[in-house]
C-alpha cells in the first residue's frame, strides 16, 4: 500500500535539499550575466563569444559536480535522494542532477529570468502609420529566419527586432519594421544625452571645457559609462527627457546608468533614434558640426554593425569594381544582454 504521507516527506527532504544549490547555480548564472555585461560596456562582445562566456562560466563553477552524475548513473541519483537514512543535502549527485536541470533551464532560454525587460507604460507614446517597402522588409525576414535556423540569430521571429530606414536625399522612407515599438536601447541612449548636454552648452547652463569635451567623446567613442553619468549629472536627467519629448522623441527615456552597466530601463524606439540623428547630421539642433565630428570618431577597437566586418565596400578605389562606396559612418553601438543596437548615418558615393 501507498504510503501518501511517507511519500510526501521524501519529497519535502529532497525539495529542501535542492535550494541551497539551485540559489548558489542562479547566484552564479546572475554574477556571470553582470561581469559579462560589464565586459561589454568596454568592448561589443560578438552574441556567441557572450554566450560562451556565460555558459564557460557557470559550468566552470559546478565542474566539481558534473562527474558523479555521468560516472554513477541517473538511476542511483534518484534512489539516493528518496532513499531512507541518505544524507542528501552532501551528495554530489544531488549537486550533478540540479546542474543538469538547471543547464538545461538555461540552454532553452532561462536566461532572460536574469533579466527585468518589462516595457514601462507611456502615455505620450504616438502611433504613426508605417511606411516601407514590404518586399524588402520581407527579404530582411527571410534572412533572419535562415540567420535563426543556423543558430546566428536569437531573434524568435519579427517581433523581436526593430528596423528604421530613410533616404535623407529623397526622404524616403524605405523600411520600418517595428520601428515605432519601445525597446531597450542600451548605450544609443547616450546619443540623447550628447544632443542635451549641446542644448545645455548653447543655453549657457554648461561651458563647453577640455573636460566636457573629453566626457562627451568618451561617453560615444569608448561607450564610457562613467563619463555619461558624469554628462546626466551635469545636465540633468529632468532636462534630458524634457529635450527628447520636445524633438518628439515620445518613446525615448533616459535614466543613469547603474553599476554593472545594466542599462535596463534605457527604452527608445528605431524610428526616435532615427530621427534623432537626422536633426543632428541635417544641422538643425545646436553642435550639430560637433556632434558629427564626435559620432564620426575613429575609435580604437570598437567597431559598428553597419559597415565594418560586412562586405560594404568602404574605400575610394573600390567605386569603379561595385559602383558605389561608404565614405563616412556617423553612429553609436548599444549592447546589453538581449539587445544588440546600431543607429547611424552612413553616407555613401555611387558611380553616376
Amino acid at each position: 500500500m501507498v504510503n501518501l504521507k511517507t511519500i510526501g516527506k521524501r519529497i519535502g527532504r529532497g525539495v529542501v535539499s535542492v535550494a541551497p544549490y539551485a540559489l548558489a547555480n542562479a547566484g552564479a548564472a546572475f554574477v556571470a550575466d553582470s561581469g559579462i555585461d560589464s565586459i561589454n560596456q568596454v568592448v561589443d562582445l560578438p552574441q556567441v563569444v557572450d554566450d560562451t562566456l556565460f555558459y564557460s562560466s557557470l559550468g566552470l563553477f559546478n565542474l566539481g559536480v558534473v562527474y558523479p552524475i555521468a560516472t554513477e548513473g541517473l538511476g542511483n541519483f534518484v534512489r539516493n535522494i528518496f532513499g531512507r537514512n541518505t544524507n542528501v543535502i552532501g551528495r554530489n549527485r544531488l549537486k550533478a542532477g540540479l546542474l543538469a536541470g538547471l543547464t538545461a533551464l538555461v540552454v532553452s532560454g532561462g536566461r532572460e529570468a536574469f533579466e527585468n525587460i518589462d516595457v514601462p507604460s507611456n502615455e505620450e507614446q504616438v502611433i504613426r502609420n508605417l511606411q516601407g517597402n514590404p518586399e524588402l522588409e520581407g527579404r530582411i525576414q527571410n534572412y533572419i529566419d535562415n540567420l535563426r535556423g543556423r543558430g546566428l540569430a536569437r531573434a524568435r521571429g519579427v517581433e523581436d527586432y526593430s528596423i528604421y530606414m530613410k533616404d535623407l536625399k529623397s526622404d524616403e522612407i524605405f523600411v520600418e519594421v517595428n520601428s515605432d515599438r519601445q525597446q531597450m536601447g542600451a548605450s544609443t541612449l547616450k546619443l540623447a544625452v550628447l544632443a542635451a548636454g549641446f542644448e545645455s552648452i548653447h543655453e549657457r547652463r554648461l561651458v563647453y571645457t577640455s573636460e566636457i569635451k573629453s566626457d562627451m567623446e568618451a561617453m560615444i567613442c569608448r561607450s564610457n559609462n562613467n563619463a555619461t553619468n558624469r554628462m546626466i549629472n551635469r545636465v540633468g536627467l529632468d532636462d534630458i527627457n524634457n529635450f527628447v519629448k520636445e524633438q518628439g522623441l515620445y518613446q525615448t527615456v533616459v535614466h543613469s546608468i547603474p553599476a554593472g552597466g545594466r542599462t535596463l530601463d534605457n527604452k527608445t524606439s528605431a524610428k526616435d533614434l532615427g530621427n534623432l540623428l537626422e536633426s543632428i547630421y541635417e544641422g538643425r539642433l545646436h553642435g550639430s558640426d560637433e556632434m558629427k565630428r564626435i559620432l564620426a570618431m575613429d575609435c580604437s577597437g570598437h567597431s559598428d554593425r553597419l559597415v565594418d566586418n560586412t562586405c560594404i565596400p568602404i574605400k575610394q578605389a573600390d567605386l569603379r569594381k561595385t559602383g558605389g562606396f561608404v565614405d563616412e559612418v556617423y553612429g553609436k553601438t548599444g549592447t546589453t544582454y538581449g539587445v544588440n543596437a546600431n543607429a547611424g548615418v552612413v553616407e555613401a558615393e555611387f558611380l553616376g
